[in-house]
């Protein structure tokens, strides 16, 4: 049985991945040829981020209303602030995820240009 920690740290390590990420691709330059495979990365990294923000959603929802099957009490009215701390960063988690998919859609135009919108 795993700890329910694995997955807060799961999602702190993958968004400390992404940011890191991010960085080195702003040093990138321009007429590199490594921006098709940049796409592939924004990719693999929004996939990333989903699956990590899935699994401390699901921690943080059994942390918040308890699992009696389980028997697994809620914890939000012993720990309040725990609970806000962590719903702050669910929020921040879903912010980053939407602004990398809005990230991707621009990469893949950019770069792939699926529409063949330029004039040659």
């Amino acid at each position: 049985v795993m700890h329910w920690c694995v997955y807060g740290r799961y999602f702190v390590i993958a968004n400390a991945i992404v940011s890191v990420y991010s960085f080195l691709v702003l040093f990138l330059p321009k007429e590199s040829l490594l921006w098709k495979f940049v796409v592939v990365l924004d990719l693999m990294v929004t996939m990333l981020l989903t699956s990590s923000l899935s699994a401390a959603v699901a921690v943080a929802q059994v942390g918040k209303r308890g699992n009696a099957n389980a028997g697994w009490l809620p914890i939000c009215g012993q720990v309040p602030r725990f609970c806000d701390q962590i719903t702050g960063a669910l929020i921040a988690g879903l912010v980053a995820l939407i602004l990398y998919v809005f990230l991707l859609i621009f990469s893949i135009h950019s770069v792939v240009d699926p529409f063949l919108l330029r004039k040659s």
